[in-house]
């Protein structure tokens, strides 16, 4: 009885154990799936000084399934560049990205469409509450 007990309870613990690691790496695989559709390049509108500023926002898949990202402004003169980095995956279709240019820096929160066809989001600067659109449309 009690080696049909250790037998039962080791089979139970190897198939527990397999389930755990098939939802890890399912979970892997999807958080991978779903920020290589995420990927590209989005004609954007970002407030600026007062205003929705067309540009592009552009995301790249690195190692360790990491988005990074540039974008670009214009304005009456001149286009501005920054970068976008320490993008988080909050959860599928969600992260929250820095954002740098020559005005400074702050944080970046984007909701993809379900078909990563656009996304919407709000920027704002470092240690400040106040929020400004910053929206995009797949090239």
């Amino acid at each position: 009885m009690l080696k049909t007990s250790k037998y039962i309870f080791g089979t139970v613990v190897s198939l527990s154990l397999m389930v755990i690691t098939y939802s890890i790496v399912t979970k892997a695989e999807s958080q991978n799936n779903w920020l290589k559709k995420a990927t590209g390049n989005y004609q954007s509108f970002i407030w600026n000084a007062g205003t929705l500023t067309r540009g592009t926002t552009e995301f790249n898949l690195v190692a360790r399934n990491e988005l990074i990202g540039s974008y670009t402004m214009r304005e009456k003169h001149s286009t501005v560049s920054g970068a976008l980095s320490e993008c988080q995956s909050i959860k599928i279709g969600l992260i929250s990205c820095r954002w740098n240019d020559k005005y400074g820096t702050g944080n970046l929160t984007i909701v993809f469409s379900k078909d990563f066809s656009n996304f919407n989001g709000y920027w704002n600067l470092e240690n400040s509450q106040q929020k400004f659109p910053w929206r995009g449309s797949r090239l």
